[in-house]
């Protein structure tokens, strides 16, 4: 049985890589487009469903749906620059030398702790996390760009 969040990290080590932080963000980067091009090609059928007005079965039109939403959670998740996920190996690489060997440590330090709270806590208005609100300001947007439609429909 799979469930959210259940995969395992793929260890890489940067010092096996050439082109050193710059190659060990673009490794890091590849799963969220990864994500993003699973999300586009289930988006297709669901541009074509809607501009055609189609009639198929709600098992397939959910599935596409849960598709696209699916793939682009986990790519705003991961890339989120905080440690253990994708986002924070990218921002490393953007930062200078100085300032990542300032931080780094401490955020991979406590990055799990800062990721679960940023998750969990309701410290936004409305009680909304941070997690929740960089999703809901992202999702909706790229959802609405590749499928065509504003709200995700589930029939």
């Amino acid at each position: 049985m799979a469930g959210f969040g259940w995969a395992k990290p793929t260890p890489v080590n940067p010092l096996n890589l050439r082109g050193g932080r710059q190659a060990e963000a673009i490794v890091a980067f590849a799963g969220p487009v990864s994500n993003l091009v699973l999300a586009a090609a289930a988006a297709l059928p669901l541009r074509y469903i809607f501009a055609t007005r189609m009639d198929v079965p709600p098992v397939v039109f959910n599935t596409f749906v849960i598709l696209v939403a699916l793939n682009l959670l986990l790519m705003i998740f991961n890339l989120i620059p905080i440690p253990p996920l994708d986002g924070s190996k990218v921002l490393f690489a953007l930062m200078d030398r100085r300032t990542e060997m300032q931080w780094r440590p401490v955020l991979e330090q406590y990055g799990f702790i800062i990721l679960i709270a940023a998750v969990f806590l309701p410290i936004l208005p409305g009680s909304q996390t941070v997690i929740g609100a960089v999703v809901d300001g992202v999702l909706d947007p790229v959802y609405q760009l590749l499928v065509g439609q504003e709200r995700f429909l589930i029939r």
